[in-house]
């Protein structure tokens, strides 16, 4: 499942601190294709697809929570799957089991595949074309070249 797509602009509201989940969506399918590198080495049976019980770990990692249980706050939260591009969050004791089961095989793959999605990737890959980086008080629009 795709993460949703959302439009940003500027305004005058205040973002929380979950809205940069939209931009790991984005960064987890586009860069580092998560599908397409976890579930053909770890394929499931049944139940959620291992690069979903990954996205929805990191998810949780970029809000700054580490432990399994704090996906529970997580499984009520609509922004959360769609921005993650999950079809449903998994329970703590799913995802716990889950990602030991992947164990040192899916830490070495993650960190192969992450380090070629850095790679590849640029401040302004997450802006549309019609959007330009600004400073956030002085409205002016940062030097260099986006696309």
């Amino acid at each position: 499942m795709q993460p949703t797509s959302f439009v940003v602009r500027q305004s005058t509201r205040d973002l929380t601190a979950m809205s940069g989940l939209a931009f790991v969506g984005i960064a987890l399918h586009r860069f580092a294709q998560i599908a397409q590198h976890i579930d053909p080495k770890f394929p499931t049976r049944q139940g959620l697809p291992s690069s979903q019980i990954l996205a929805g770990y990191i998810g949780l990692l970029a809000e700054g929570k580490s432990d399994f249980e704090a996906i529970e706050g997580k499984r009520g939260d609509r922004f959360f799957a769609q921005s993650l591009g999950l079809s449903g969050v998994p329970s703590a004791a799913t995802l716990r089991q889950r990602m030991d089961a992947l164990g040192v095989a899916g830490s070495e793959s993650v960190d192969a595949f992450a380090a070629g999605a850095a790679a590849q990737a640029w401040p302004g890959a997450f802006l549309a074309r019609d959007h330009r980086p600004c400073a956030a008080r002085s409205g002016r629009i940062l030097p260099g070249q986006f696309r």
